[in-house]
């Protein structure tokens, strides 16, 4: 409702969350998914009719298939600009591994090598552009500084420490759909199991995070073995009773007593994966896992050796 008092020249609307879907409901996935679909239209109308004449909406070409959108944008003369990886989109994106990110503008095709990897943050990218796109701003000029990008620490940028250690820091996250995206990225990184460390932290029964919930994570670990997983916090006490058969699943009750224990197992080659809310500091774990690999000398560094011995 802030909307007509702001009167922004650009609105962004990058995502919006689904609809609350209690377990106890019993609605197809089908009438679920057109459910949320009715609920994000909706909202997107409701700031579009906010909007003032000759404002610019900015939002995923995935939510901007409604007809009354498209009208009702018509009649209140809002120019609407549209982004992400469908082949309507304005500004389309094609996520490249290892790459970065590669965005087509007006057919014309502009590789950007963006530092993050996932496609929440590859839609944060093309957002971005779009953006620029409708300020006029020519890409040549910020070119070099949009390839220096790098997204909020936290949010699940690999990132490769001195002492060979991959970080994949998740510790603002806490949805089981952001779970899974990392989950898969562990997978992809880590072909080897023996390579792979799990750490859970902070889930609660306000993020939806229930037996269905605990059930799913359990399904999810075992998917993607691990030499090690370790739990954090009572609300993850079950799920470790869950798996008890698993010899590498451990569960702490002190997050203090669980970095102490993945600093002295950690080596050179492993992947360590962060997951969890950061209300209960799981980013201190990352800070930590970070802080140790500064400090890291191979053996023939120390000061009383000769580097031949």
């Amino acid at each position: 409702k802030d909307l007509q008092l702001i009167a922004p020249d650009i609105l962004i609307i990058t995502n919006l969350p689904r609809a609350p879907q209690g377990e106890e409901q019993v609605h197809t996935q089908r009438q679920r998914l057109h459910s949320d679909e009715q609920s994000i239209a909706q909202e997107i109308l409701d700031a579009l009719q906010l909007l003032r004449p000759g404002a610019t909406l900015i939002l995923s070409q995935e939510i901007c298939s409604s007809p009354a959108l498209v009208q009702v944008a018509k009649d209140k003369d809002v120019r609407v600009l549209t982004f992400g990886q469908h082949h309507k989109a304005q500004v389309q994106g094609i996520p490249l591994r290892h790459r970065g990110l590669r965005a087509m503008l007006n057919q014309e095709s502009v590789d950007l090598p963006l530092q993050a990897e996932g496609g929440h943050m590859a839609m944060n990218a093309l957002a971005t552009l779009a953006t620029l796109v409708a300020l006029n701003v020519p890409l040549s000029k910020v070119k070099k500084q949009l390839a220096l990008w790098q997204p909020l620490p936290g949010t699940g940028q690999p990132q490769q420490l001195p002492n060979g250690v991959c970080l994949l820091d998740h510790s603002l996250s806490k949805s089981l759909t952001s779970m899974r995206a990392a989950f898969a990225q562990l997978h992809a990184h880590t072909p080897y199991s023996n390579q792979r460390i799990i750490v859970l932290a902070g889930l609660q029964p306000e993020d939806g995070y229930g037996e269905h919930a605990k059930q799913q994570l359990q399904e999810l670990i075992r998917s993607v073995p691990a030499r090690r997983v370790l739990l954090c916090g009572d609300q993850l006490r079950k799920l470790a009773d869950s798996l008890s058969d698993l010899l590498y699943v451990n569960w702490y009750d002190d997050l203090n007593e669980l970095t102490n224990s993945l600093l002295r197992t950690k080596h050179k080659g492993d992947c360590v994966l962060l997951a969890g809310r950061e209300t209960v500091n799981l980013a201190i774990v990352g800070d930590a896992i970070r802080e140790n690999a500064t400090e890291f000398r191979p053996n023939w560094a120390n000061e009383n050796l000769h580097p031949m011995q």
